[in-house]
């Protein structure tokens, strides 16, 4: 996804990757690449001025921005990988919660539908899915807002902790047909 979904001292807002095109189809779908529109640098200050004061942020902060520069587009004509900077994110997530990172799942056949695929926009945004509340950075503001990016858990409650309690925070509401 092209965006990532987080809440700030006025509420939700996105961090939005800018999509540059889709280059030439390797395997079964097209690489989507990142444009430069909004800079590594904009955008990793949007999440430092919300999450600056999480209980983990400043711990976890140096390499997640390390990732976020190499992996973003920064300058006019450059141009990286969406797939690449989202598996680079997750890889890194599950490395830092020290979770089993899965196998990227590619069907073969596009036109096949599995009912817990994350292409299903319907499912990154959260349908079908339960979200149990933990301690949020602004909840006093905003009570509790499910579906956010797992940052948002993870600069709160922390590797270990976030962990611990994955299976409890988020699961599937029903089991897929």
């Amino acid at each position: 996804m092209n965006r990532m979904v987080l809440t700030g001292a006025d509420g939700d807002f996105i961090v939005p990757f800018p999509i540059a095109k889709q280059s030439k189809k390797t395997d079964l779908l097209p690489e989507i690449m990142l444009s430069s529109h909004i800079p590594p640098p904009q955008s990793w200050r949007s999440i430092q001025t919300a999450y600056g004061g999480a209980p983990f942020f400043e711990h976890l902060a140096p390499e997640l921005e390390a990732l976020w520069h190499a992996h973003l587009p920064s300058s006019s004509g450059e141009e990286k990988s969406l797939s690449k900077w989202s598996w680079a994110l997750l890889e890194w997530m599950a490395e830092t919660c020290d979770l089993d990172m899965p196998e990227p799942a590619v069907q073969p056949n596009p036109f096949s539908v599995n009912p817990w695929d994350l292409r299903d926009k319907r499912i990154l945004n959260g349908e079908q899915w339960t979200f149990n509340r933990y301690p949020q950075v602004f909840e006093d503001r905003h009570s509790f807002r499910p579906a956010l990016s797992s940052l948002d858990a993870l600069f709160v409650l922390g590797p270990h902790e976030l962990k611990a309690r994955l299976p409890e925070l988020v699961h599937p509401t029903s089991t897929p047909a």
